[in-house]
């Protein structure tokens, strides 16, 4: 078993009996912190049994799972690593002080009866009836019998020239993991004081554990998960290897599904076909796993977690391709994905198919490029150590640039440590944050020759900046090093309108390290680097008022909202219904290899940027789908009676109204589902499509007119406004709503 500094058990409802097509998402539910240093634990009738480490045994009261109470502690001498739970005794691995053995029959008040001196530290444990099978810093397995637990007595060794790593008894079998040896060994246990090695896998992978279940030996190989058919245990054969980001730390398996912790998180696999493992979800933190009665109980580190995966979605790397080792922030503008790597430049992405994405161009910037923002084919790419560079993408095969300007500023010695971050451009204007040289201003209107025409101090190195509604919110923190804050940090508030002279009129000091910022209607939500995200009212910009705080776990340096949706980048992409912003709510999250350094949604997927962890795995961006149920709704534009104004309907008519969609440089009318279009609350379908597109609103793009029956769409007197639904081809909700004015008035 393994553990971080604290212990944190995450319960989830398993996936049982279900397919890749139902699986649940991973939803926390309740938490609760032990002080130990966590590294094993067992569940069982309601209650969590935690080696702690220094700290001994601790027991848990989670009979309900979203309000988990600690009851009891029993001090070991030695340092709990392992243990079993079985009538009432729970029997502890613990490391120098050996086997010990505790009455849990009260769980408040739990008793030492019985203890065996082995001859190194005890580290692993597996109960098997009467008998306590003991692993450690010593050769072999030490065979003891538990039948008097307060005399235990051994009777048998599994010879082998090795240490035990992990073991696993199954029905008079011992499959044991050993080291420095990295095979599996299978002893004949029938007879336990003469135990009989019967098969041997000398070189399966680097295996650290096992877990066998029906005539199958799942282990932790690094960062991939084996397979080993042990239905002849005279002969086992390895069937297949899977990946998983990071280091396998347990797995636990159950009705065909694998429960897989490791420094990643806890990714589900779905296993009913052991040859061709498919991973279903995942969620970060997770180092040791227990599932009991349809929930996984997960030892991560941090304290106790409650996690419910009932929400019906399966988080899914849906397209990936190697790319930038080091991405750093990511724009995506429909079918192309904008992307900046640091010393790798910019790159444009062809997505128009997310499963399948390709680079089209790439192209080599001046120095360490950290922000990027694509819009109407230009890119505006933001260079730490020069300045600002503006491309034409209008070809996105063959990107060229327009105008560049080198922006003053004290030159860092490493790119992130005081240089520019991020661009945000906003009606002809780049708006810069400037690291120690504050938010700078840039006019792109002649985006051949852009001037800087403003600038103000931020006090705190500007990391982020969104503009919305004329003013400039700034994420603001000192920086001492890569990723290391130095103690200030604030979300700024800047008055924009005149971009020549800004002015601060707000603030609001945070207490670790702002590293992004989104603004949707009232509320600014603010990615707090060490790992939360705060949720500000900032309806008064010289007044923030910060409403509530979410934890994050993995880490927050970016976040994205959407349609009520945060979607928050650290370890993975985690997402939050931030609908009340004053209680968000953990929905899922999706674990990966490396860091995530810059997050975009665009029609229900995520599209993620990052460092990939390795320079070996380089398969960064990655497109994510969380599932139909949080994709977002596109809004149109729709003219109720084209050419018309006000309105106006009569709800009593047996006639048809016109309502056309309109076209934008981000919606083809093209790709509509006619078959899928209704219109007011009753869902009125279309009486008649238009065949041909046309210009109704000369913007330059076709749009389609359709005619319902008025006495389908559920209009009544009274209405100020009705709607149109529909789904592109693809299968893309979109809406978009007018004002009417209903006659005869009543």
């Amino acid at each position: 078993m393994h553990a971080h500094r604290f212990l944190r058990i995450a319960i989830y409802a398993a996936i049982l009996g279900a397919s890749a097509d139902t699986a649940k998402a991973l939803i926390t539910i309740g938490t609760l912190d032990t002080p130990g240093y966590a590294r094993g634990i067992e569940v069982v009738d309601g209650f969590a049994y935690v080696a702690d480490s220094e700290l001994g045994l601790r027991i848990i009261d989670v009979s309900d799972p979203t309000a988990p109470v600690e009851l009891g502690v029993s001090d070991t001498p030695g340092v709990a690593r392992d243990l079993a739970v079985e009538n009432g005794l729970a029997y502890v691995a613990d490391d120098s002080a050996g086997l010990r053995i505790i009455d849990v029959s009260d769980p408040a008040t739990p008793v030492e009866i019985g203890a065996f001196d082995t001859p190194g530290a005890a580290r692993n444990l597996e109960l098997a009836g009467t008998l306590i099978y003991v692993a450690g810093e010593f050769e072999g397995v030490r065979i003891v019998d538990v039948s008097n637990p307060t005399a235990p007595v051994e009777i048998g060794v599994l010879g082998a020239p090795a240490f035990a790593l992990d073991l696993d008894v199954v029905d008079g079998l011992a499959y044991v993991v050993m080291r420095p040896d990295p095979g599996l060994r299978i002893f004949d246990v029938s007879d336990p004081a003469a135990p009989v090695e019967v098969g041997l896998l000398e070189r399966p992978g680097r295996i650290s554990n096992i877990e066998v279940v029906d005539g199958l030996a799942y282990s932790g190989a690094g960062s991939r998960l084996i397979i080993i058919d042990v239905s002849n245990p005279v002969a086992p054969i390895r069937l297949s290897g899977f990946d998983i980001p990071g280091f396998v730390l347990d797995v636990e398996v159950l009705e065909g599904f694998a429960y897989v912790a490791g420094d990643s998180g806890l990714r589900v696999v779905d296993v009913s076909n052991p040859e061709t493992p498919v991973e279903l979800g995942a969620v970060d933190s997770a180092l040791d796993v227990e599932v009991v009665n349809g929930l996984a109980y997960v030892v991560d580190g941090s304290g106790l977690r409650v996690i419910d995966i009932s929400i019906p979605t399966v988080p899914a790397v849906i397209g990936s391709i190697a790319s930038f080792h080091h991405a750093t922030d990511i724009s995506v503008v429909r079918g192309f994905a904008y992307m900046v790597g640091g010393v790798f430049g910019l790159q444009i992405i062809d997505i128009s198919d997310p499963t399948a994405p390709a680079v089209l161009s790439e192209h080599q910037t001046l120095s360490f490029a950290m922000g990027v923002e694509a819009i109407d084919g230009r890119v505006y790419v933001i260079e730490s150590n020069f300045g600002l560079q503006i491309f034409d993408a209008s070809n996105p095969t063959a990107p060229f640039v327009l105008g560049s300007v080198d922006m003053d500023f004290p030159r860092p010695a490493v790119p992130w440590a005081n240089g520019l971050f991020d661009v945000e451009v906003v009606e002809g204007y780049a708006y810069v944050a400037g690291g120690s040289s504050g938010l700078r201003i840039i006019d792109v209107f002649d985006p051949t020759a852009p001037v800087e025409i403003g600038s103000i101090d931020t006090t705190e190195h500007a990391i982020d900046v969104k503009v919305v509604d004329g003013l400039a919110y700034v994420a603001a923190a000192n920086i001492r090093r890569r990723g290391g804050p130095q103690g200030d940090s604030a979300l700024r508030i800047f008055d924009v309108s005149n971009p020549r002279v800004p002015v601060e009129v707000g603030v609001l000091d945070t207490p670790l390290m702002a590293l992004d910022v989104e603004v949707v209607g009232r509320f600014a939500y603010l990615a707090d680097g060490a790992a939360v995200v705060r949720i500000v009212d900032v309806s008064d910009p010289s007044a923030p008022v910060e409403i509530s705080v979410f934890d994050t776990r993995g880490g927050a340096s970016d976040v994205e909202v959407l349609d009520g949706l945060a979607y928050v980048v650290g370890l993975g992409v985690q997402l939050f219904d931030v609908s009340d912003p004053a209680a968000p709510l953990e929905l899922g999250s999706f674990a990966t290899f490396g860091r995530g350094r810059g997050v975009e949604v665009l029609d229900g997927l995520v599209y993620l940027a990052g460092s990939s962890g390795s320079s070996l795995n380089r398969s960064i961006p990655k497109i994510i789908d969380f599932g139909p149920e949080f994709r977002a709704v596109l809004r149109v534009g729709i003219d109720i009676k084209p050419g018309s104004d006000p309105n106006v309907v009569n709800p009593f008519s047996r006639g048809v109204v016109p309502v056309a969609i309109f076209g934008s440089d981000v919606f083809d009318v093209a790709d509509i589902d006619v078959t899928r279009l209704t219109f007011g609350i009753d869902g009125a379908l279309p009486a008649i499509v238009g065949r041909r597109h046309r210009d109704v609103n000369a913007d330059g793009f076709p749009d389609l007119l359709s005619y319902f029956r008025i006495a389908e769409t559920g209009i009544e007197s009274g209405d100020t406004e009705a709607c149109l639904s529909g789904e592109t081809l693809d299968g893309i909700p979109f809406s978009g709503c007018d004002t009417i004015r209903t006659v005869p008035d009543r």
